[in-house]
């Protein structure tokens, strides 16, 4: 290191953050993956007051149910 000029030094340096920055883009990679691994289910539809009590009330136990009230017009 001792024999290093400040130009090398600079280098050497540079190439240990793109070995940081590397190394973190990676992790984050494996975290996005392992997200979008995870087991998600749902869609969106439309239902109409007839099926409201057998689409929300009953849609069964530990499921949630998000509504979007709307009137078209």
């Amino acid at each position: 290191m001792d024999k290093l000029s400040l130009d090398e030094l600079d280098e050497l340096e540079d190439d240990e953050d793109e070995a940081i920055i590397l190394e973190y883009r990676q992790k984050r990679i494996a975290e996005i993956q392992a997200l979008s691994r995870k087991a998600r289910y749902g869609d969106v539809t439309d239902i109409r007051a007839e099926d409201y009590v057998q689409q929300v009330n009953k849609a069964g136990e530990g499921v949630w149910v998000v509504l979007h009230l709307y009137k078209q017009g």
